[in-house]
């Protein structure tokens, strides 16, 4: 069995893609209040942008 220190750090991902996930995360958290303001087309072109860019991101 393994036992972790305090200085042991757990990255069930790997640094890298946690690293990703949580500015994606952050990302849409920052976006949520301005698409709140956008008409529904605009919202839509927004959203089709921000998936190509996640895309390219985790790949």
């Amino acid at each position: 069995m393994t036992h972790l220190g305090a200085n042991d750090v757990i990255r069930p991902w790997g640094a890298p893609q946690l690293e990703r996930l949580l500015f994606l995360h952050a990302l849409e958290a920052q976006c949520a209040g301005a698409a709140a303001q956008l008409p529904p087309r605009t919202l839509e072109a927004w959203a089709d942008l921000a998936r190509r860019q996640a895309l390219r991101i985790l790949a």
